[in-house]
Protein backbone atom coordinates (compact mmCIF):
# COMPACT_ATOMS: atom_id res chain seq x y z
CA UNK A 1 0.00 0.00 0.00
CA UNK A 2 1.39 3.36 -1.01
CA UNK A 3 1.84 6.10 1.53
CA UNK A 4 2.53 9.75 1.05
CA UNK A 5 5.87 10.12 -0.71
CA UNK A 6 5.98 6.60 -2.19
CA UNK A 7 7.08 6.25 -5.81
CA UNK A 8 4.49 4.31 -7.80
CA UNK A 9 6.34 4.28 -11.15
CA UNK A 10 10.03 4.70 -11.85
CA UNK A 11 11.13 8.19 -12.81
CA UNK A 12 14.47 9.72 -13.66
CA UNK A 13 15.98 12.47 -11.53
CA UNK A 14 19.33 13.91 -12.66
CA UNK A 15 20.21 10.71 -14.54
CA UNK A 16 19.24 8.36 -11.70
CA UNK A 17 16.25 6.07 -12.20
CA UNK A 18 14.27 6.14 -8.94
CA UNK A 19 12.39 2.87 -8.38
CA UNK A 20 11.29 3.50 -4.78
CA UNK A 21 11.38 6.47 -2.44
CA UNK A 22 9.75 5.98 0.90
CA UNK A 23 10.36 7.30 4.37
CA UNK A 24 12.32 4.20 5.43
CA UNK A 25 14.18 3.35 2.23
CA UNK A 26 14.83 4.31 -1.37
CA UNK A 27 16.14 2.51 -4.43
CA UNK A 28 17.66 3.86 -7.61
CA UNK A 29 19.80 2.76 -10.51
CA UNK A 30 22.64 4.80 -11.90
CA UNK A 31 24.61 3.19 -14.70
CA UNK A 32 25.82 -0.22 -13.55
CA UNK A 33 24.86 0.34 -9.90
CA UNK A 34 21.75 -0.53 -7.89
CA UNK A 35 21.82 1.84 -4.92
CA UNK A 36 19.71 1.43 -1.79
CA UNK A 37 19.48 3.99 1.00
CA UNK A 38 18.15 2.67 4.31
CA UNK A 39 16.79 5.23 6.75
CA UNK A 40 14.36 3.07 8.72
CA UNK A 41 13.57 -0.60 9.31
CA UNK A 42 14.27 -2.94 6.41
CA UNK A 43 11.24 -5.05 5.55
CA UNK A 44 10.86 -8.30 3.66
CA UNK A 45 8.60 -6.55 1.11
CA UNK A 46 11.32 -3.96 0.42
CA UNK A 47 14.02 -6.62 0.12
CA UNK A 48 11.92 -8.63 -2.34
CA UNK A 49 11.56 -5.52 -4.54
CA UNK A 50 15.30 -4.95 -4.29
CA UNK A 51 16.03 -8.57 -5.17
CA UNK A 52 13.88 -8.28 -8.31
CA UNK A 53 15.62 -5.08 -9.40
CA UNK A 54 19.07 -6.57 -8.63
CA UNK A 55 18.26 -9.63 -10.74
CA UNK A 56 17.11 -7.42 -13.60
CA UNK A 57 20.25 -5.27 -13.47
CA UNK A 58 22.60 -8.26 -13.37
CA UNK A 59 20.84 -9.83 -16.34
CA UNK A 60 21.16 -6.58 -18.31
CA UNK A 61 24.82 -6.12 -17.33
CA UNK A 62 26.25 -9.53 -16.42
CA UNK A 63 29.66 -9.19 -14.80
CA UNK A 64 29.42 -5.38 -14.93
CA UNK A 65 26.98 -4.49 -12.16
CA UNK A 66 27.25 -3.46 -8.53
CA UNK A 67 25.03 -3.44 -5.45
CA UNK A 68 25.45 -0.53 -3.02
CA UNK A 69 23.68 -0.21 0.33
CA UNK A 70 23.89 3.04 2.27
CA UNK A 71 22.80 2.53 5.86
CA UNK A 72 21.96 5.82 7.52
CA UNK A 73 22.87 6.58 11.12
CA UNK A 74 19.53 5.64 12.73
CA UNK A 75 18.52 2.71 10.54
CA UNK A 76 17.91 -0.34 12.76
CA UNK A 77 19.41 -3.74 12.04
CA UNK A 78 17.24 -5.95 9.83
CA UNK A 79 15.41 -8.89 11.43
CA UNK A 80 16.68 -12.41 10.61
CA UNK A 81 13.97 -13.14 8.00
CA UNK A 82 14.90 -9.98 6.11
CA UNK A 83 18.61 -10.83 6.24
CA UNK A 84 17.86 -14.28 4.85
CA UNK A 85 15.74 -12.85 2.01
CA UNK A 86 18.53 -10.43 1.13
CA UNK A 87 21.15 -13.17 1.06
CA UNK A 88 18.91 -15.29 -1.18
CA UNK A 89 18.51 -12.45 -3.68
CA UNK A 90 22.23 -11.76 -3.84
CA UNK A 91 23.08 -15.46 -4.18
CA UNK A 92 20.63 -15.79 -7.09
CA UNK A 93 22.67 -13.27 -9.10
CA UNK A 94 25.87 -15.29 -8.76
CA UNK A 95 28.83 -14.07 -10.76
CA UNK A 96 26.63 -11.76 -12.85
CA UNK A 97 26.95 -9.36 -9.88
CA UNK A 98 30.45 -7.86 -10.00
CA UNK A 99 30.66 -6.53 -6.46
CA UNK A 100 28.68 -5.35 -3.46
CA UNK A 101 29.34 -2.91 -0.69
CA UNK A 102 27.75 -1.11 2.21
CA UNK A 103 28.34 2.41 3.45
CA UNK A 104 27.63 2.41 7.18
CA UNK A 105 27.03 5.92 8.43
CA UNK A 106 27.07 6.84 12.09
CA UNK A 107 29.27 6.62 15.15
CA UNK A 108 31.95 3.97 15.57
CA UNK A 109 30.16 1.67 18.04
CA UNK A 110 27.00 1.42 15.94
CA UNK A 111 29.02 1.02 12.74
CA UNK A 112 30.95 -1.85 14.33
CA UNK A 113 27.69 -3.57 15.26
CA UNK A 114 26.26 -3.20 11.74
CA UNK A 115 29.54 -4.40 10.20
CA UNK A 116 29.45 -7.46 12.48
CA UNK A 117 25.92 -8.33 11.30
CA UNK A 118 26.84 -7.84 7.63
CA UNK A 119 30.05 -9.85 8.04
CA UNK A 120 28.05 -12.66 9.64
CA UNK A 121 25.65 -12.62 6.69
CA UNK A 122 28.58 -12.74 4.29
CA UNK A 123 30.22 -15.68 6.07
CA UNK A 124 27.04 -17.75 5.74
CA UNK A 125 27.17 -17.79 1.96
CA UNK A 126 29.76 -18.55 -0.65
CA UNK A 127 31.80 -15.53 -1.61
CA UNK A 128 31.06 -14.90 -5.26
CA UNK A 129 31.81 -11.17 -5.45
CA UNK A 130 34.22 -8.76 -3.84
CA UNK A 131 32.49 -7.24 -0.81
CA UNK A 132 33.57 -4.28 1.28
CA UNK A 133 32.23 -1.98 4.00
CA UNK A 134 32.88 1.77 4.17
CA UNK A 135 32.34 4.77 6.44
CA UNK A 136 31.39 7.20 3.66
CA UNK A 137 30.38 7.32 0.02
CA UNK A 138 33.60 8.97 -1.15
CA UNK A 139 35.70 6.10 0.18
CA UNK A 140 33.26 3.62 -1.38
CA UNK A 141 33.34 5.34 -4.76
CA UNK A 142 37.11 4.95 -5.14
CA UNK A 143 36.86 1.20 -4.48
CA UNK A 144 33.83 0.86 -6.76
CA UNK A 145 35.70 2.46 -9.66
CA UNK A 146 38.38 -0.23 -9.36
CA UNK A 147 35.74 -2.98 -9.32
CA UNK A 148 34.03 -1.72 -12.49
CA UNK A 149 36.92 -0.69 -14.76
CA UNK A 150 34.71 -0.62 -17.88
CA UNK A 151 32.25 1.85 -16.32
CA UNK A 152 32.25 5.60 -16.89
CA UNK A 153 35.54 7.37 -16.27
CA UNK A 154 33.88 9.60 -13.67
CA UNK A 155 32.14 6.72 -11.84
CA UNK A 156 33.71 7.73 -8.54
CA UNK A 157 32.17 11.22 -8.62
CA UNK A 158 28.89 10.15 -10.21
CA UNK A 159 28.10 7.37 -7.76
CA UNK A 160 28.46 9.77 -4.81
CA UNK A 161 26.13 12.19 -6.62
CA UNK A 162 23.67 9.37 -7.40
CA UNK A 163 23.47 8.40 -3.72
CA UNK A 164 22.59 11.98 -2.82
CA UNK A 165 19.98 12.18 -5.61
CA UNK A 166 18.31 9.01 -4.27
CA UNK A 167 18.50 10.27 -0.70
CA UNK A 168 16.93 13.60 -1.73
CA UNK A 169 13.86 11.76 -3.07
CA UNK A 170 12.99 10.26 0.32
CA UNK A 171 10.15 12.01 2.16
CA UNK A 172 11.16 13.49 5.49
Amino acid sequence: MATSGDVEKPGTVDGVVIHAAQRDWAMGVWGPCLIIVWRGQATEAAVLQINDRLWELTQQRPGQSAFVNVIERDSPSPPPAVRKASMTGIARCGSALSCKCAVIEGHELRSALVRAILTGMELLRSKQQPTKFFKDTTEMSVWMKKQLPDAAADLDKEIVRAVEVIRSQMPV
